[in-house]
């Protein structure tokens, strides 16, 4: 079912990046949710509560108000029923391992106190909070969702890798949902690991996107020996590759790869800022919210490599 999904948002994405605008949907003005020690959050309200909650965590060297603006959640997620939030890291940073900057404040504390604010006023469903991210801010869900999986009912990363220092200590106590969108010829993050940025800038160790998504599946009840069903299938100019857990759960485990279709800032200069996001980004955020939205009866991998021969 989800490639049907994947291909059909290829084919028509061209048509509705032009024909899909804010008005149409009625957004909600920012409401700004202050915290302690100085910190703050972008909510995209809708009415009633408590409803299905998004947490939207911006790429290094980006910002709340430019991810709300331009990466496509906002559009996704707000008439299939979920409010939208979009946290501010430090310094354009999010402090998702040991090897973040040190001077940054603890952000798991910070997010963790938005989602139990937002809980407890009614207007967030614990049962149906999620958390996604972008580059950094996909590490720094990684990051969460380890520390803190009583907060969230799943997990979606957009060109992010899961930090290594999270993936060895990491210890999932429920059944999470999980799809992860990378580039697997992408050279600032290694798909099968490894080493990102430049330790004079940004510099991160991850995991690999398999063995991350295989540590998801086992939390969800499939056994580490289950080899996964592979199917593939292609569209105009690319090969999917779906690899498909069938667990005991019943909550699905997916990750999509394709080098053309990813947005890395991982490696970005600090001081830059995305101003616009490619179209290939708001396919992926339309992506995240269906996994969100829709429930599944499998655990399943979905890679969608670079353009090359199957």
């Amino acid at each position: 079912m989800l490639l049907r999904i994947l291909l059909g948002i290829l084919v028509v994405a061209a048509v509705l990046a032009g024909a899909i605008a804010y008005a149409a949907f009625r957004l909600p003005q920012p409401i700004q949710i202050d915290m302690s020690g100085n910190r703050r959050a972008l909510f995209y309200r809708l009415s009633g509560g408590p409803r299905p909650t998004l947490i939207v965590l911006h790429s290094y060297s980006g910002d709340a108000l430019t991810t709300a603006r331009y990466s496509g959640f906002l559009q996704a997620a707000l008439p299939r029923g979920f409010n939208v939030v979009f946290p501010e890291a430090v310094g354009h940073e999010w402090h998702d391992s040991s090897e973040g900057n040190p001077a940054h404040a603890d952000d798991v504390a910070f997010v963790a106190a938005l989602v139990e604010k937002l809980t407890a006023e009614q207007i967030a469903d614990p049962h149906r909070t999620f958390v996604t991210g972008i580059s950094n801010g996909g590490m720094m869900a990684f990051a969460l969702v380890c520390a803190r999986p009583d907060l969230f009912a799943g997990i979606d990363t957009i060109s992010a890798g899961m930090p290594q220092d999270a993936f060895a200590s990491c210890r999932p106590t429920k059944p999470m949902r999980l799809l992860i969108i990378n580039g697997d010829a992408d050279d600032l993050l290694p798909y099968a690991g490894g080493d990102v940025g430049d330790p004079a800038n940004f510099f991160r160790r991850t995991a690999g996107v398999e063995e991350t998504a295989r540590l998801f599946a086992h939390a969800n009840g499939c056994e580490a020996a289950n080899e996964p069903r592979r199917t593939q299938m292609r569209d105009s100019r690319r090969l999917i590759e779906q690899i498909e857990w069938n667990c005991p759960s019943n909550v699905t485990v997916t990750v999509i790869s394709s080098a053309a279709a990813m947005m890395s800032s991982a490696g970005a200069p600090r001081g830059r800022r995305f101003s616009a996001f490619r179209r290939a980004d708001r396919q992926s955020a339309a992506a995240i919210v269906d996994t969100f939205a829709d429930a599944s009866d499998r655990a399943r991998l979905v890679r969608l490599p670079s353009d090359r021969p199957p």
